[in-house]
């Protein structure tokens, strides 16, 4: 049988969710129907090649750090704002003809992209190659599409808009997102639900590890200082807990760097809730995952979520949740079966914190039912449901 030539897409400064959805569906596509290839850049390709053979990787070059200097990549940022240059965007156009000769010589006829950049520069390939090649793309983020929306895209909505058009088919790990899609573009049938999964190799081999014992709750955050991850909605409601709420048997871990003068450590000290924290730091994947099994709570503070993968993580270590009800998160947290959902309001989020500490059998409640339902979100699952989208797409 001859394998269909497929690739995946994204460009990105760093890993996150989105590129760690991609690791996980190298890792479990079935070689035997498709052969793979990666589009990528320059900043992080090296993170894919443990999982695919650098002939099957072709990066597109430097997009977001033109040099390896962090001093000049800092005086080309300035300049690039005081001239009102898009640089990304120049690059991209500048390159699409360097992809389309990659493309055909490769005789790839899908690709599926994950993040704004390369879903940009993908439409601009499918805008000169037409039916020759089927384009998805899975919506990982509001592209800045929603309603009082603050994260920055580098691309104008209506350039983002445009190319979302071009696109054959759309996937999404919540409804939430599609939601948003639909309010700017017809998309009708061309759409599929597909949550993201849970690396169970990683899941398994750390629930064999001893949980350390303490005698105080353990609450951990991995959001560090993220405006749009809620730090200091954590922060407060941690103010309600200690001071208000006389609650104080508890500790909290923030996982990821820190700046120097970072808000923070600066709510911590203005809270004097400094004795309840620890700033772990950065912890390398796929340590973190000790961490979050060492807890007894996990919490996500989100202003704004899809479905986070440390969400998912969680789930997989059978942690009881606190997470606010935004984007797509209460389509994976069902309030009070596998954890409590609060409003980004502190003082609810300290209520439903309290509530959490103090009844062990309520964190044991949840803990269970995330035991339960965490099999659904198997990667080889799941992707055996992008697989089914790639036969389809590809024989229309």
């Amino acid at each position: 049988m001859k394998k269909k030539r497929i690739a995946l897409m994204i460009f990105s400064k760093s890993m996150g969710g989105a590129e760690g959805v991609v690791i996980e569906m190298i890792r479990h596509i079935d070689y035997k129907q498709f052969d793979l290839f990666l589009i990528t850049n320059d900043e992080i390709q090296a993170f894919f090649f443990p999982y695919l053979k650098k002939n099957r990787i072709f990066s597109i070059g430097r997009i977001f750090y033109l040099s390896k200097s962090v001093f000049v990549n800092k005086i080309i940022f300035k300049l690039c704002i005081t001239l009102n240059i898009n640089i990304q965007k120049i690059l991209i156009d500048k390159r699409v003809q360097k992809l389309v000769n990659f493309i055909k010589m490769n005789q790839i006829r899908l690709i599926h992209s994950h993040l704004e950049l390369d879903m940009y520069m993908l439409s601009k390939v499918k805008r000169k190659l037409g039916n020759q090649v089927r384009i998805i793309f899975t919506m990982h983020g509001s592209l800045s599409l929603a309603a009082g929306d603050i994260h920055l895209c580098v691309l104008k909505n209506k350039q983002i808009i445009d190319a979302l058009t071009s696109y054959d088919y759309y996937t999404s790990a919540c409804q939430f997102f599609i939601n948003i899609l639909k309010d700017y573009i017809s998309i009708r049938n061309k759409y599929e639900i597909i949550v993201n999964g849970i690396n169970f190799s990683n899941i398994e081999s750390v629930l064999k590890i001893s949980k350390k014992n303490s005698e105080v709750v353990q609450i951990i955050y991995l959001g560090g200082e993220r405006y749009l991850k809620g730090p200091d909605i954590l922060l407060k409601a941690l103010n309600f807990l200690v001071h208000q709420y006389q609650i104080r048997n508890f500790h909290l871990n923030i996982l990821r760097d820190l700046s120097k003068n970072s808000h923070i450590f600066k709510r911590a000290r203005q809270y004097n809730i400094e004795q309840y924290i620890s700033y772990v730091g950065y912890i390398p994947f796929p340590k973190h995952l000790e961490y979050i099994h060492d807890s007894d709570i996990f919490v996500l503070p989100s202003r704004t979520e899809g479905i986070a993968n440390s969400l998912m993580e969680a789930i997989g270590l059978e942690k009881a949740i606190v997470a606010t009800d935004v984007g797509g998160t209460s389509e994976i947290v069902i309030d009070e079966h596998n954890g409590l959902l609060s409003s980004t309001d502190p003082q609810q989020l300290a209520i439903k914190l309290k509530q959490l500490i103090s009844s062990k059998n309520l964190r044991t409640f949840f803990s269970k039912n995330n035991k339960a339902i965490k099999p659904k979100f198997d990667w080889n699952m799941i992707m055996r449901k992008y697989e089914k989208i790639y036969k389809q797409s590809r024989n229309k």
